[in-house]
């Protein structure tokens, strides 16, 4: 929403990489918020280490991409890059 509200309605329709399109980036995004809130209302929730690492790693790639296709856009509107690659 705080991208929309910037001009950027479907930013993260962007966002994917090789092994990890966007359905699958977005339904592993929808998963682990589940898997967040089962945990933070108490529900008992038993979390593997594989979880947790693919999870990390999904999240560190995200961070890149994201943060690529955020620079992509925001140099489209401004004609420059906005941070140094």
């Amino acid at each position: 929403r705080l991208f929309a509200s910037l001009g950027f309605k479907k930013i993260m329709d962007s966002v994917s990489w090789r092994g990890m399109g966007n359905d699958l980036l977005k339904r592993k995004l929808r998963e682990f918020n589940e898997l967040r809130n089962r945990i933070a209302h108490g529900r008992g929730e038993t979390v593997r280490k594989g979880q947790v690492e693919n999870y990390m790693q999904v999240w560190g790639n995200l961070g890149k991409h994201f943060d690529r296709v955020v620079a992509k856009e925001v140099g489209d509107v401004t004609d420059e890059s906005p941070w140094e690659d």
